[in-house]
């Protein structure tokens, strides 16, 4: 039997001239993504819960209580915060609809690293642990943040060489021996919805947040994204930051460095 997958593609040029109508407010072109069947394109975007999200670290209060004031400042990047880099690099989801995953991970090692001082650490956690052994989700058909960040506070994650990640859910036996020794929880987690808290939240720390980009957001490579063309989708990333100059959002990705600016993003306000 030969199955035929359609490719659904935008036409480049027109997406280009689009934005040059607009003042070129982000970049179009080809990138890692951006030649997915359709088929490939719904299996990237996984996350369907509309919050912004975060997973607590223990340490994290006594650590970075000075973030917290009543006046958010006109920048903020945890990239490029007090001259450190406290995110974690860049990964890759793969074919798997497990954006919702490396959203939350992200943030949670972005966070573990604030909460204990290691800013030149690279804290590399098990996105394949929580997918293949977290049955409060649809592995890779998509998943929602509350249940998923329950199984971390409860079950915690080990670091990624106890079970690397390839993408496709596989028997929960397949970490470790000694996972239960590697693993590292959440003390808590939270959610919202409300713009006006995102700041201070963000002040706190990285964390995941759903999207509702187009079809053309896979041609993305760097400015300030707006949705301009295609069909709508679902697609859940690591929010970071915000610049009130550009009046937009900066996060981090998971569909590899050979997408947007290195992996990463802005996205206007209003969008998220």
């Amino acid at each position: 039997m030969v199955i035929l997958f359609l490719l659904i593609t935008l036409d480049l040029a027109e997406l280009q001239k689009a934005l040059a109508e607009l003042g070129n407010p982000w970049v179009a072109g080809e990138t890692s993504v951006s030649r997915l069947t359709d088929e490939g394109r719904a299996n990237l975007m996984g996350s369907m819960t509309p919050y912004l999200f975060e997973l607590g670290a223990s340490a994290f209060q006594e650590s970075y209580s000075d973030t917290h004031s009543s006046k958010a400042p006109s920048e903020w990047n945890w990239r490029n915060y007090k001259g450190k880099n406290w995110m974690t690099p860049v990964k890759d989801q793969l074919g798997c609809g497990s954006c919702y995953l490396f959203a939350m991970v992200g943030g949670f090692e972005g966070r573990l690293k604030i909460a204990y001082n290691m800013p030149d650490t690279n804290i590399n956690l098990s996105e394949e642990f929580v997918l293949s052994c977290c049955n409060r989700v649809y592995g890779c058909h998509g998943g929602n943040f509350p249940p998923t960040a329950q199984f971390v506070v409860d079950i915690g994650i080990p670091d990624e060489k106890c079970f690397p990640y390839i993408g496709k859910v596989l028997p929960c036996i397949n970490a470790c021996p000694d996972v239960e020794a590697r693993v590292t929880k959440a003390n808590r987690w939270g959610a919202t919805n409300k713009v006006a808290q995102f700041k201070a939240k963000l002040m706190q720390g990285p964390m995941a947040c759903w999207l509702t980009p187009k079809s053309d957001f896979l041609y993305y490579k760097g400015g300030v994204y707006t949705p301009i063309m295609g069909e709508k989708y679902v697609h859940a990333v690591t929010l970071c930051g915000w610049s009130d100059s550009l009046g937009a959002w900066v996060f981090k990705n998971s569909w590899s460095i050979w997408w947007g600016d290195s992996g990463y993003g802005w996205i206007n306000y209003g969008e998220e």
